[in-house]
C-alpha cells in the first residue's frame, strides 16, 4: 500500500527530535539521515507531559478524587489533546511521522476524514510497552485501555505503521487487528557518526591480552548489568582474563568492583568521538535485558563491527545480523552468561567467527538505509546519487 507524498513529511517526537542524546538519538539520526539521503524531512519537537506540570497536577488530582490511580497522564487524550491542539497549522501542511504510538483523538478524528495524514514509526506497541517494562507494568485498569483504544485508532487512521521489528509488527496485526497492507518493517541503525564509525578499526582479540565486554545503557537493572557482573567477577575469580567496560551507569553496587570499570554516561553531542572510542576498546558488547524494543546499543557495537552477546527479548534477534551474535534466553542468570563467556574465552577460533562475521555486516547497520527505506515506503523520490552524510 503506497502512501501519497503530497505534503512535505514532518518527524514529531515528545521531547526534542534534534538532541542527539534523545530517546538515545533515534529520532535525530533519523531525521538527520533523511536529510542526507535527499528527503528534506522538518523536525518538530512537542513537550513532554513534565513541561506542563499545572495541567499534569490538575489531571492526577481529577483522578485521584475519582478513586482513580493518578499515574499516567502521558498516556492519557487529555494530555495528547493538550499537545495537538496548537499544532493545527502543522497537520494542515504536513504528513506527520510520529515517533509515538499516540496521537490526540482530534487529530485521529481530522485523519479519518481527510484532513490530516499521519504515521508511524515505533518500536514497540502499548502493550508489549506496559506488559514487558517493569516501570510501567503499574499501568492498567481505565488508563491502559483509554491508552489502548486511543492507540488503536490511530493505527488505523494512519498511512502507514512503520515499526523496527516483525515481532512489533505481528502485534499490530494480529492484537490491534491493524491492516496488514499498512504495516512495515524497518530496522533501525545505530545511533553513531556514519563517518566516524566507517574509520573505526576491526576488533582483533588475542588470547595474549584481558577479553573486554562492554556494555551501554542507563536502565541497568532492565538491561542486565548486574548479573553480567557478576559472571565476569566470577570468571576473574577462576583466573580468566576478562573485564567489564560500563558506559552510562555507576550502580552503587559495582563501584570499587574488581575488573569493573565505569566510564560514566558520555554525551554524544560533544563526544561522539570518545564514545565511539570507547566502544572500539571492546571485544564483544554484552546485553541482558529483560524487555526491549530493538536494543540500540547492541546495533552500536555491531556498527563498529563487534560481536554482542545478548538475550533474545523483542526484536533483538532478527535486528542482529547472522553470524554475529550469541543469543540467549530472556531471563538469562549469571551463570549462563559466566557460561557462554567462558566459553568464548577457551576458544579463540569462535570470538574470531564472531568478529569477521560483525565486521562484514556492519554497513547495513546505518539509519541512511533505514531512511532510504522508509522513503521508498511513502513513495518519496529521492534524488540520485544520494547527498553526501555526515554525522
Amino acid at each position: 500500500m503506497g502512501a501519497s507524498s503530497e505534503k512535505p513529511f514532518a518527524l514529531t517526537t515528545f521531547g526534542h527530535v534534534t538532541d542527539i542524546n534523545h530517546m538515545s538519538g533515534t529520532p535525530y539520526h533519523l531525521w538527520r539521515a533523511a536529510r542526507d539521503v535527499g528527503w528534506p524531512m522538518e523536525a518538530i519537537d512537542l513537550p513532554r507531559s513534565g513541561d506542563v506540570p499545572v495541567a499534569r497536577f490538575l489531571w492526577q488530582m481529577g483522578r485521584v478524587l475519582r478513586g482513580a490511580a493518578p499515574s499516567g497522564y502521558m498516556w492519557s487524550p487529555s494530555f495528547q489533546e493538550s499537545v495537538w491542539r496548537p499544532r493545527s497549522a502543522t497537520l494542515a501542511r504536513c504528513h506527520i511521522l510520529h515517533n509515538f504510538q499516540l496521537f490526540a483523538p482530534s487529530v485521529i478524528a481530522r485523519a479519518e476524514n481527510g484532513e490530516a495524514a499521519i504515521s508511524f514509526y515505533i518500536d514497540l506497541t502499548l502493550r508489549e510497552l506496559f506488559g514487558g517494562y517493569r516501570d510501567l507494568k503499574h499501568l492498567k485498569g481505565s488508563t491502559a485501555e483509554a491508552a489502548f483504544t486511543l492507540e488503536a485508532r490511530g493505527y488505523r487512521a494512519a498511512r502507514r505503521v512503520i515499526t523496527m521489528s516483525e515481532t512489533s509488527a505481528r502485534v499490530l496485526r494480529d492484537a490491534y487487528g491493524v491492516d496488514p497492507e499498512k504495516v512495515s518493517v524497518v530496522h533501525p541503525g545505530a545511533n553513531v557518526d556514519e563517518t566516524l564509525a566507517d574509520a573505526a578499526p576491526p576488533p582483533a582479540y588475542s588470547r595474549g591480552r584481558e577479553f573486554t565486554v562492554g556494555f551501554v545503557g542507563m536502565d541497568y537493572r532492565r538491561k542486565g548489568l548486574l548479573p553480567l557482573a557478576e559472571a565476569i567477577m566470577g570468571l576473574r575469580r577462576r583466573k580468566h582474563r576478562i573485564r567489564l567496560l560500563v558506559i552510562g551507569p555507576s550502580p552503587p553496587e559495582l563501584r570499587g568492583c574488581d575488573g569493573i570499570e565505569m566510564v560514566g554516561r558520555i554525551d554524544k553531542s560533544s563526544e561522539m568521538s570518545r564514545f565511539i572510542a570507547t566502544l572500539a576498546r571492546c571485544d564483544l558488547g554484552a546485553l541482558a535485558s529483560e524487555a526491549e524494543g530493538v536494543a540500540i546499543s547492541v546495533l552500536e557495537f555491531l556498527r563498529l563491527g563487534i560481536p554482542v552477546l545478548t538475550t533474545k527479548v523483542g526484536g533483538i534477534a532478527e535486528a542482529v545480523p547472522h553470524g554475529c551474535a550469541v543469543l540467549l534466553e530472556p531471563g538469562a542468570s549469571a551463570s549462563d552468561l559466566a557460561a557462554e563467556l567462558e566459553r568464548l574465552l577457551v576458544s579463540d577460533d569462535v570470538i574470531r567467527s564472531l568478529q569477521a562475521e560483525a565486521w562484514s555486516a556492519r554497513g547495513r547497520l546505518s539509519w541512511r538505509r533505514a531512511a532510504m527505506e522508509m522513503a521508498q515506503l511513502f513513495n518519496v523520490a529521492l534524488p540520485q546519487p544520494a547527498a553526501s552524510h555526515h554525522g
